[in-house]
């Protein structure tokens, strides 16, 4: 007798399927006390048809002490201040794709009138799975079908009145190992939302000239480490000067939706022997 084992895979790891994942866009739905709905499109872009679901969870990207990022779902301080997923209703979160096809999510949110001056923000969890099973024999005579499940995470921002954003660059540290040195940004927000931007690295020698940079998209929702790891094999042995810089500047997110500030910089030497 042929025995079956089912298996079930959850998240990107299994990237190298990638058929079985679908497309999310945009990145981030605005939706505001004026226009209090917005909408989002899922697309299969395999081929086999996909199982689809929605939801809504509370979290933000946060750092340890040494940079490394996470999301956090756990920190109901914060949720109770700034979560507005108990005010949104989604419509479908359940259903199923074909190969090619496009469906549009429609969402809708309905805050209290008391509502405070500021964004507030949740996380759109889409999950999907292919509703073909992938049958793999194993030994024994022992068969597994194999599930793969992808989750993908996009964030719902809900904008109420006047908004602003600040950037407290508290401090700039450097540290080495037998690789690299490591850049750390440590950086607080203000005002009533979060800090969407661009944070980049330049990295000098004693001449002045530049002998290494770098460039990413920064989100600080609390407080955020930006680590960077700058090869030794870019740095002879000699005096640097690495210089962080954090600006508003994000091409993947509308013009009218974007939080300005004036950019703000912090240097500190270090020394590679």
């Amino acid at each position: 007798m042929k025995k079956f084992l089912f298996v079930g895979f959850a998240s990107a790891i299994f990237a190298l399927h990638a058929e079985a994942q679908v497309v999310i866009a945009p990145p981030i739905v605005f939706i505001s006390d004026q226009v209090p709905f917005g909408t989002f499109t899922v697309s299969n872009a395999s081929q086999v048809p996909q199982e689809v679901d929605i939801s809504f969870r509370f979290g933000y990207p946060n750092t340890d002490s040494l940079g490394k990022v996470f999301m956090d779902y756990s920190d109901s301080a914060t949720a109770e201040k700034y979560s507005c997923e108990q005010w949104i209703n989604g419509f479908p979160t359940k259903f199923i794709l074909n190969p090619g096809q496009e469906q549009v999510v429609h969402m809708s949110v309905s805050a209290p009138d008391s509502l405070a001056d500021g964004e507030y923000w949740t996380r759109l969890i889409t999950t999907s799975q292919p509703q073909q099973r992938f049958s793999e024999t194993l030994k024994n005579g022992i068969s597994a079908n194999i599930i793969f499940v992808f989750t993908q995470v996009t964030s719902v921002v809900y904008e109420k009145g006047n908004l602003g954003t600040q950037l407290d660059f508290q401090s700039l540290q450097t540290s080495q190992d037998s690789g690299a040195v490591d850049v750390y940004a440590h950086l607080k927000r203000g005002g009533n939302a979060p800090f969407l931007g661009e944070v980049s690295l330049s990295v000098s020698d004693q001449s002045g000239n530049v002998v290494y940079e770098k460039k990413e998209l920064i989100a600080v929702y609390m407080q955020f480490v930006k680590k960077f790891a700058v090869p030794l094999s870019k740095l002879p042995p000699g005096s640097y000067t690495a210089s962080v810089t954090v600006s508003s500047e994000r091409p993947d997110i509308p013009a009218e939706n974007l939080i300005k500030i004036l950019p703000v910089t912090k240097s500190t030497s270090f020394s590679v022997n």
